[in-house]
């Protein structure tokens, strides 16, 4: 399930961006401590008045262990 594995490090999880109903599922891709340099060089560009979103980035799933 989605909270399989999470005793390892903190990561993000596979995300398929070409299909918008996609589940969280599968393999981790990013440590925690990319994600801030992977949205800001691979999902925002500037549009003509404000920065606007790309590659339908627009759900970010976070979990903490606490």
């Amino acid at each position: 399930g989605f909270l399989a594995g999470l005793e390892r490090p903190a990561v993000v999880a596979d995300r398929n961006a070409n299909h918008d109903n996609y589940l969280l599922r599968g393999s981790p891709v990013l440590q925690l401590g990319q994600l801030s340099a992977t949205i800001r060089s691979h999902a925002l560009y500037l549009g003509p008045r404000i920065w606007k979103m790309g590659r339908r980035l627009h759900v970010l799933v976070l979990v903490v262990k606490l």
